[in-house]
């Protein structure tokens, strides 16, 4: 950190703020320290899934208090930084009650709260997570020591300053939260429509439905290996690999892909628009990912393509994947696999086009709501992002 600070402001080392305490596992053959334990112990397992929320709230195991006594566990008391130290190195987060965490974490406990604001030091901790990881030594795996910890640098402003900043980032943080939430609810609203519109109940079919095999109603194709591809030209199509269902603009419609192949060299093998696409080999398959075709493809050999005939609308076809556990399809011991075979058998109740049509916009419609209330949650977390970059580097500048 160069550059003139503005007055008032200074730099002094995270033990200069912090007490710093180390955590630790308790004997796994000591039944008691476990059993019907209710003192949170946190681990770097349990901030991986920390996502956009600030607090942690909760353990996948707990301690008892014979465990706390006996094995000498460090409890920390709310609003403590907790920090993963290993495994990854730079994970953070608030504990929202008293908590103990094992050795891949450490605990900061503020020094002084009449002088620091400890979620200023949160966000700011968040905003160095490279420098942190940096920082960390091991040649079989990362690991921050205490010692680096306790010697790291610390910005630090006046303490109205400090809560400035703390909460106008937590307030972002709310409505990153807020819309985290919408997400989920839009998420289960279209599970439920799907489950009340999509008929699985055969005894009791929709007027005019019938029950299919997907082996008859649809053309099964999977896609081949090529070297031959090319830059993406006029007369070129994409040319689809599993790791291109990732990408942003192929979330529900494929559109595009990082590679291209001439339309000429491979016209008899292309996947026409409205074929649904998912990965046929390997551990993709349990990714579940589904898509259709907005425009002509070809496939490598890890997808697999259901093209739907004409008693059947591809996004009806699509939402009706969406209820098929690929998984529990596979075949194969060593390389889990899905071939015609596996997915020719599948029974479908079809209705009458029409219904598949007021069905498949209805869902649609879901689908839409869902990419509004991600597209507000991305947005969301790029500008809690720009506001990091400018409320905590500006003094540094």
């Amino acid at each position: 950190m160069n550059g003139h600070l503005p007055e008032g402001w200074r730099i002094d080392s995270v033990m200069s703020v912090f007490s710093v305490i180390s955590g630790k596992t308790p004997s796994t053959k000591m039944e008691k320290y476990w059993r019907d334990g209710d003192i949170e112990w946190i681990t770097p397992a349990d901030m991986s899934d920390i996502n956009e929320h600030v607090y942690l709230k909760e353990s996948s195991r707990k301690v008892s208090k014979s465990a706390l006594i006996e094995a000498g566990l460090n409890l920390v008391p709310k609003d403590t930084i907790i920090l993963s130290t290993r495994a990854p190195v730079g994970t953070l987060a608030l504990s929202s009650t008293d908590m103990t965490f094992n050795q891949g974490c450490h605990g900061l406990i503020n020094r002084d709260p009449s002088l620091y604001d400890t979620r200023y030091f949160y966000y700011y901790l968040l905003g160095k997570k490279r420098e942190l990881q940096n920082q960390s030594g091991g040649s079989t795996f990362k690991e921050l020591s205490k010692e680096r910890l306790n010697s790291f640098s610390l910005l630090i402003p006046p303490l109205a300053e400090q809560r400035r900043i703390a909460g106008i980032l937590t307030t972002a943080d709310s409505a990153i939260e807020d819309a985290g939430k919408a997400v989920f609810k839009s998420h289960r609203i279209k599970i439920g429509l799907m489950q009340r519109l999509i008929p699985r109940d055969t005894d009791n079919m929709p007027v005019g439905s019938e029950l299919v095999r997907i082996g008859d109603i649809c053309t099964l194709k999977s896609g081949s290996y090529l070297s031959d591809y090319v830059e993406k030209t006029d007369k070129s199509v994409p040319y689809v690999k599993v790791s291109d269902l990732n990408l942003v603009q192929n979330q529900m419609h494929v559109h595009t892909a990082e590679l291209s192949i001439m339309k000429t060299v491979v016209s008899q093998q292309i996947f026409p628009i409205g074929t649904i696409i998912f990965p046929k080999r390997g551990g993709a398959i349990g990714t579940n990912k589904k898509r259709i075709t907005a425009c002509e493809i070809y496939v490598d050999s890890n997808i697999m393509g259901v093209i739907p005939g004409n008693q059947i609308l591809p996004e009806y076809l699509y939402y009706y994947f969406q209820n098929i556990d690929l998984g529990k399809l596979c075949n194969g011991s060593t390389v889990p696999q899905l071939n015609n075979n596996d997915i020719a058998p599948l029974k479908i109740i079809l209705p009458p086009l029409a219904e598949q049509r007021r069905i498949a916009g209805i869902l649609t419609a879901a689908d839409e709501q869902i990419a509004l209330c991600q597209k507000r949650k991305a947005l969301l977390q790029r500008t809690k992002t720009g506001l990091m970059q400018n409320l905590l580097s500006r003094a540094a500048s």
